[in-house]
């Protein structure tokens, strides 16, 4: 869809009292000093469309204020937009005036309120149908991406200029484009294992609610473990519990210990298994480069098949276009066709036209007397003269519009032509390139892709190293480290009740 604006006029609006800028659907540059009103053109043309300004702001003063920043009251605000579509007309208006009412018992009006009229073509229409209007012409989005430079920072959501940036860039991205766009990211494989990201992050943001959820908990826990915990027996050794205390944590520091040599194995582990990650990309990497040079000749045939097609669009297009441009052509012709049939008509009757003597002609306009005979035969030549020259002149102003109207009927019939000619012209070339396409369709089916990755020394070499570090990671020894934490967790447990015990000492 083509769209063009051919004249735009502002009545009242933000100051611009009477206003009218006549493109006719060329390109029109608007230049000035700053506050010379460019921006308030943009702002009627997007008020119009989208009821918004060039900021996206709704709520923004349309009003005409005075000198002291006062609105001026009972002014109707008025843009009227003419734009062409695809070679067609259309008229956009939008008044947007104050609403007076006088109310039960008071002398005068008051001010209660705004409403907004709308227009398509000069047909009053109501809202919801000029809003339906204006999305099938165009998104307000795209409208405004193409419009304003300052709407995909400041109006749009990230996750809207991130979803269009990946368009722009050719498509979503891969899980493995992201472990692989970062040494700090090839960790997340492992940890992710077999799960997308996407699925990851549900899983932590709904371990981070189930952790809240605990932490609201706590106090109440605490509480019900305060009324239950049990009277404590008479004659208590607290030395005993004492000295037990401090063999358990000792016990906790040999756990941690353990635990510690275990971390310093795991780290080994880690490492290895990043390098692993970090041979698996550059194997992914080589095994797309193979696979690209296998698919070379498929690839450029692609390609070239999808420029055809381009072309073939483009073609069709432009042939639709001379379709119309055919039409209004014609109806040119026949319009000049009807006016050149009144020319003639025209020219018959003067062409029958006599001249014709009137006796009163022949009289002295003062006195009434008729004139003397020589006297008449030069008046009566003269009159024939004059009449035969305004005939004359007629018939030759009607012979020289006839004329212009002529030319100007071969200079469209040529032009049709002309059109007639480039269609011809361009449906060859549409055949030619369909032919084209047939043929590269068929050499597709008749290509086959022999994908060797044997044949490659470096994917070989890398193979074997893989390998030989899986295996060596699979036979390493088991680092679990759950049955110590287990341990530990035992004895501060027994820990934390001893404690309790004995903080309870001065009970006693």
């Amino acid at each position: 869809m083509e769209i063009r604006l051919k004249r735009l006029r502002l009545k009242n609006f933000k100051g611009i009292k009477d206003f009218e800028m006549d493109v006719d659907g060329k390109n029109g540059d608007v230049f000035g000093d700053n506050a010379t009103g460019k921006t308030t053109l943009f702002d009627a043309f997007t008020w119009l469309l989208f009821d918004k300004d060039s900021s996206n702001r709704k709520d923004f003063q349309i009003k005409t204020l005075d000198s002291d920043n006062n609105v001026i009251h009972g002014l109707d605000h008025v843009v009227e937009a003419e734009l062409i579509v695809d070679n067609e007309s259309l008229v956009l208006k939008k008044l947007y005036k104050e609403k007076w009412t006088k109310r039960r018992g008071e002398a005068e009006k008051t001010m209660t309120g705004h409403e907004t009229e709308h227009w398509i073509n000069e047909v009053p229409v109501k809202k919801n149908e000029y809003t339906s209007k204006i999305s099938e012409l165009i998104n307000e989005d795209i409208f405004k991406l193409i419009t304003n430079p300052q709407y995909f920072n400041n109006h749009l959501k990230w996750t809207d200029r991130r979803k269009i940036l990946i368009e722009i860039a050719g498509g979503d991205i891969s899980d493995e484009m992201i472990y692989a766009s970062s040494d700090k990211l090839q960790e997340l494989q492992n940890v992710i294992g077999d799960k997308s990201i996407e699925d990851y992050n549900k899983i932590i943001r709904e371990r981070i609610k189930r952790l809240n959820d605990e932490i609201k908990q706590i106090p109440i826990r605490i509480d019900e473990i305060n009324n239950n915990l049990p009277a404590l027996e008479a004659n208590i050794d607290f030395d005993v519990l004492e000295n037990k205390k401090t063999e358990l944590q000792g016990k906790v520091k040999s756990i941690e210990m353990q635990l510690l040599d275990v971390s310093k194995i795991a780290d080994s582990y880690k490492r290895k298994q990043n390098e692993l990650f970090k041979l698996k990309n550059i194997l992914i990497s080589i095994k797309a480069d193979i696979e690209k040079e296998a698919n070379i000749e498929v690839n450029e045939l692609n390609m070239k098949k999808q420029d055809i097609s381009f072309e073939i669009k483009g073609l069709e297009q432009e042939i639709e276009s001379n379709k119309r441009r055919g039409i209004d052509l014609k109806e040119q012709i026949d319009s000049l066709d009807k006016e050149l049939e009144d020319l003639r008509s025209k020219w018959a009757e003067v062409n029958k036209e006599k001249f014709e003597m009137k006796d009163e002609v022949f009289s002295c306009p003062t006195c009434g007397q008729d004139l003397p005979e020589t006297d008449k035969e030069a008046k009566i030549i003269e009159m024939r003269s004059n009449f035969e020259a305004v005939k004359q002149k007629k018939i030759d102003e009607i012979d020289r519009e006839g004329k212009q109207k002529k030319e100007r009927q071969e200079q469209i019939k040529k032009r049709i032509a002309d059109i007639s000619i480039m269609d011809i012209k361009m449906l060859e070339k549409i055949d030619d390139s369909k032919k084209e396409l047939l043929q590269i369709d068929e050499k597709l089916r008749n290509t086959e892709v022999n994908i060797n990755y044997e044949d490659n020394k470096e994917y070989l070499e890398l193979i074997k190293k893989i390998k030989a570090m899986e295996d060596a990671l699979n036979n390493q020894e088991d680092l679990s480290t759950e049955q110590l934490l287990n341990e530990k967790k035992s004895i501060n447990s027994e820990i934390d009740s001893i404690n309790i015990t004995l903080n309870s000492k001065k009970s006693y």
